[in-house]
């Protein structure tokens, strides 16, 4: 059985083991609300990520890294503002696939060209023959074994 500790998990608690690096993680502010959490960074002045104030794309209940899947939808807004990122991720998956035809693998449908993979990373959807994980197992959909 493999155990996944997911950063935003509702399966959280406040003291829980990390099946992966077998150690104690403590999570102090897990049970905060918004509300709390905000009135304890203002009343401890604790400086923030400038972006909050800054209205960042999509409303910001969190900073992350920007195109990173855990935004959503929010990801166009944030290439939108930031359109160096946009072009410098599909520098990358241009470099990727470069590279994926030098080591002699196979095309992956919709992965054309690097605007291709862009497209798909940014629709958060499987293409016939990927793997999908969630908490109910893997999404074998369009998977075929050898031989069938």
């Amino acid at each position: 059985m493999v155990v996944l500790n997911y950063e935003n998990a509702e399966s959280h608690r406040l003291v829980e083991s990390c099946y992966r690096t077998s150690k104690t993680l403590v999570n102090p502010i897990l049970e905060w609300d918004d509300e709390y959490l905000w009135w304890y960074i203002r009343h401890q002045g604790i400086e923030i990520n400038p972006q909050y104030n800054n209205g960042c794309p999509g409303g910001c209940n969190r900073i992350g890294c920007i195109g990173c899947p855990m935004g959503g939808k929010n990801r166009y807004k944030e290439f939108a503002q930031y359109p160096k990122y946009k072009e410098a991720y599909i520098r990358a998956f241009d470099k990727m696939l470069k590279y994926r035809e030098e080591c002699g693998n196979k095309d992956v449908i919709g992965w054309k060209n690097a605007q291709g993979v862009f497209d798909w990373w940014m629709e958060d959807s499987n293409m016939d023959g990927q793997f999908s994980m969630d908490f109910d197992g893997p999404d074998l959909t369009g998977f075929k074994e050898k031989g069938n």
